[in-house]
């Protein structure tokens, strides 16, 4: 018979109260355990395997690690640096693209820092696509370098870092669907508290707010600098928006050669056609005037960027998109630009700066005529068979006024219809000028001449009594017709061509050469000294 006792519980046997320092051996002893099986678990995680093209599709990232592509790649998921353990230094991840593109995939994030102070990320010659899906870059980390990276189609913010230095980039075609002086940036949001140098950077066809620096936060730019064709405001900091962080720019010229990765700095000019505006997108950077001689069909949109003053002189003549999105017009903050004597077909108005219509016809806009921010003048206007879409719990009609000035006069509605005002004013910040004689006609059923919400204020000093506006191009044409030759008579003959007329200049005895605001006009001369056009070139040309 076995008198002898079971063998105790292990655990419980470390914890009966037999022997002080038996209890301390044994809990050093399993102590030990615990960090010898921790450290082999630490060593066994392993950063992602890349793929073939040399960056992993996503993973955790648990030690410092440089990636270089060899081919484009594209991501599933988000990289994201673990957070290190107290005695850890940091991390850091560096990807070297080599000339390639990284395309980003669905997801929330890209590449994360994991907000540690101690983490940082590092990209260089390499291109971030985010083919507009929504997916956000958010850097969050102790610091981030870009050098020689093209950021381009991404959605919403972009960086997020507590420091970050950025050298020769280029940020082209990024947006975000926010508005208004406290959205996000668009291309490059700086955090409050955090601190971005930029050196040598080029800012081109970025959508709302292109830089947004919050409270707290600060931007400094060096070496060369060029925005080009953004919206709606360059860098919103705190002389634009009193909550908005501070810009130093220490920046000493307009960047020009190869930018970001691969990219350049300037694009060639847009080829005029006869007409007078291109088909493409229509970058106006510096003072121009436009004169047109013919209709502009396939008319794409302009973009006038902040702080340029430009003119379209139509002459009666129409711009019309070919296609069912709108031809939109875009102002950028503390820009300008006016219009007289234009027949817009399928046309929008997206203005954050000065924006001034007289004269001219508005016909067949599906999506909205009008939005502004900054302050919009229409005189002589016909606005013709204008509707809108409804969207966010709102129906726009002609206009809509979010935190801008606009004023109506002597202008007529005809036929505007899906809406629910013809006229909508939105906002406490909002005012809707109407002045002169203003007629409303054809007007959807039970649609409302002018809607006033949000504590907008409506200044309402129509004509009373019966009126008739005079509305439209002072010189209309036939909208078939896709051109027109514009001729003058040149005097005295080609013998002694150009002789007493201002500050021309002979080309031989054919022609003669004008100099213009913006431009200079060449016109052919004839056997009966007609002048014909013939030709003409901006300065930016």
């Amino acid at each position: 018979m076995n008198n002898h006792p079971p063998p105790p519980d292990y655990f419980t046997t470390i914890y009966q109260p037999k022997s002080n320092i038996l209890n301390m051996r044994n809990l050093a002893l399993i102590c030990l355990l615990v960090a010898l099986f921790a450290a082999g678990a630490a060593q066994g995680q392993q950063n992602p395997t890349p793929a073939a093209c040399g960056l992993p599709a996503e993973g955790p990232i648990y030690s410092s690690v440089t990636y270089t592509l060899t081919a484009d790649c594209e991501q599933t998921g988000q990289l994201e640096l673990t957070g290190p353990p107290p005695e850890d230094p940091g991390r850091t991840l560096t990807i070297d693209g080599a000339g390639h593109t990284i395309k980003l995939g669905a997801g929330d994030f890209a590449f994360i820092g994991n907000q540690d102070t101690r983490n940082t990320i590092e990209l260089k010659n390499v291109t971030i696509d985010g083919q507009f899906n929504m997916r956000p870059i958010i850097i969050e980390s102790k610091s981030i370098s870009a050098e020689k990276v093209t950021f381009t189609r991404n959605y919403g913010l972009l960086i997020q870092a507590a420091s970050a230095t950025l050298t020769n980039v280029l940020f082209v075609n990024n947006r975000t669907d926010s508005v208004g002086f406290g959205a996000n940036g668009g291309t490059l949001n700086i955090a409050p508290g955090a601190s971005i140098t930029v050196t040598n950077a080029v800012f081109r066809y970025n959508y709302n707010m292109n830089i947004v620096v919050h409270g707290g936060g600060s931007l400094t730019t060096e070496g060369c600098l060029r925005f080009t064709g953004n919206l709606a405001y360059n860098v919103v900091h705190d002389g634009v928006w009193a909550s908005a962080g501070s810009w130093t720019d220490n920046s000493d010229s307009e960047c020009s050669g190869e930018i970001g990765n691969g990219g350049q700095a300037v694009l060639p000019p847009a080829q005029l056609p006869p007409c007078g505006l291109p088909a493409e997108l229509l970058i106006i950077d510096a003072d121009l005037t436009f004169d047109l001689r013919g209709d502009c069909e396939g008319f794409i949109g302009l973009v006038v960027s902040e702080g340029v003053h430009a003119t379209i002189m139509a002459n009666g003549y129409r711009i019309s998109r070919t296609e069912s999105l709108p031809a939109v017009y875009r102002v950028a903050g503390d820009a300008s630009l006016t219009i007289s004597d234009a027949i817009f077909d399928k046309g929008q108005f997206l203005n954050y700066g000065t924006l001034t219509v007289t004269h001219s016809e508005v016909r067949n806009s599906l999506h909205l005529a009008l939005i502004n921010y900054g302050t919009a003048s229409f005189s002589n206007m016909l606005f013709q068979d204008n509707s809108a879409p409804a969207f966010a719990g709102l129906y726009y009609g002609g206009a809509i006024f979010s935190k801008g000035i606009g004023t109506f006069s002597d202008s007529k509605f005809d036929g505007v219809t899906g809406v629910n005002a013809a006229l909508l004013a939105n906002g406490g910040t909002v005012v809707l000028n109407l002045n002169g004689c203003i007629i409303f006609e054809r007007l959807a059923q039970s649609l409302p001449e002018t809607l006033v919400a949000g504590g907008a204020t409506l200044n309402d000093n129509r004509e009373v009594g019966a009126c008739s506006p005079v509305v439209g191009p002072r010189a209309r044409v036939n909208s078939e017709s896709s051109a027109k030759e514009t001729t003058v008579q040149i005097t005295p003959p080609p013998s002694d061509i150009c002789d007493g007329i201002p500050d021309a200049v002979p080309l031989g005895a054919i022609a003669c050469l004008f100099r213009e605001p913006g431009r200079l006009t060449v016109y052919r001369v004839d056997e009966e000294s007609r002048g014909h056009f013939a030709l003409a070139a901006t300065q930016a040309q």
